[in-house]
């Protein structure tokens, strides 16, 4: 199964075999794509060329091909930020890192996790932003 394929899957809530305007834009934003609730609305209804106010997947799949290998790179990494951002305040504090290491198995000191906050906290927050995130992480200027 291709990324738009599980991706479409995913939206598809009522597995309907379609998507309505409320499910693409929970899927978009909860992986990681901008856009405000207008542009959002405006993508739908281009791509839903039959009116119906459902889109198919031929008809998601050429949204997906008009978007740019950026802006999906870019909505990847947004996607990896909120999955560090658990409280979604847009920074990354040590007890939501200390979490995303515990999720994945591994047990850092307190110590630890500071001084891997200090190397990518550029503007000295004691926090991490999805800029410095995604910079340190993946050498990605955003």
């Amino acid at each position: 199964m291709t990324d738009y394929e599980a991706f479409f899957k995913e939206a598809d809530t009522d597995n309907s075999g379609f998507l309505t305007l409320s499910e693409l834009k929970g899927c978009l934003v909860k992986r990681g794509y901008k856009g405000t609730s207008g542009e959002l609305e405006n993508l739908f209804n281009k791509a839903d060329q039959s009116g119906d106010d459902k889109m198919s997947f031929e008809e998601y799949m050429v949204v997906m091909g008009a978007a740019s290998p950026e802006q999906h790179k870019a909505a990847r990494m947004r996607e990896v930020f909120n999955g560090f951002d658990k409280d979604g305040s847009g920074e990354v504090d040590k007890a939501e890192m200390d979490q995303v290491f515990k999720e994945m198995g591994k047990h850092l000191s307190e110590a630890e996790i500071a001084r891997m906050i200090q190397l990518a906290d550029t503007d000295g927050s004691g926090t991490l932003n999805i800029s410095e995130l995604i910079k340190h992480c993946f050498g990605v200027d955003m």
